[in-house]
């Protein structure tokens, strides 16, 4: 994660300046809890699927459900944040859950 999360969102905040969006702390915390959650999930999948048959298809089905909420609530934080940056502290906080739980 040290080597791909944290360079990519930091990436995502360049190229959020870049496009002259509203960049607060909130989003790059909602950016840094959704790579280091992605990352976490989809390691201990990959190595749950290691020997399997069908592990692609396993895949699949034990990865989506667990990282579909995370991308919705990133999407919802980073579209709030463009019209009131106070109030994505609730999605930013559900993120926060999921990463703990």
């Amino acid at each position: 994660w040290l080597l791909a999360g944290v360079p990519l969102a930091c990436a995502a905040v360049l190229l959020a300046v870049m496009l002259n969006m509203a960049v607060t702390v909130s989003v790059f915390v909602a950016v840094l809890l959704a790579t280091f959650y992605l990352s976490v999930t989809g390691g201990v999948a990959a190595l749950l699927t290691h020997g399997a048959r069908y592990g692609g298809v396993l895949l699949v089905v034990l990865v989506l459900p667990l990282q579909v909420p995370m991308l919705i609530l990133g999407l919802l934080a980073l579209t709030d944040g463009q019209l009131d940056p106070q109030s994505i502290t609730p999605y930013v906080q559900l993120q926060l859950a999921l990463v703990v739980f």
